[in-house]
């Protein structure tokens, strides 16, 4: 059941609606934002001259000299294969050999 909302039953038809409802919302914001992450990444060279530019999108390329920006994308892609595990995982030994193997084949 929902803790905010106690009518709402697991398994019936408004929860069926509301997990639907729920898993547009969570893709819409996993690949809009990702996909706004990436548009900026590829066209940062263009406007990185700018300050305000560089003021805004600082917490994506602080980490990084400007003819490497593009490893924020390889990080980002790094956080999604090791959070994507715990989705299908279901045991906890299970998501431990996924993120090792994830970041075995980060380091290379």
């Amino acid at each position: 059941t929902l803790l905010a909302d106690r009518s709402v039953i697991c398994g019936e038809s408004e929860w069926q609606g509301l997990v639907g409802i729920g898993v547009l919302a969570i893709v819409a914001w996993v690949i809009g934002l990702g996909g706004l992450f990436v548009r900026t990444v590829i066209l940062a060279p263009k406007w990185f001259y700018d300050p305000d530019v560089q003021m805004r999108w600082k917490f994506l390329f602080i980490k990084f000299r400007p003819d490497v920006h593009f490893w924020a994308l390889i990080l980002m892609a790094k956080g999604v294969a090791l959070n994507i595990g715990f989705t299908f995982l279901k045991t906890g030994v299970a998501q431990i050999y996924w993120m090792i193997i994830v970041l075995t084949v980060y380091t290379g």
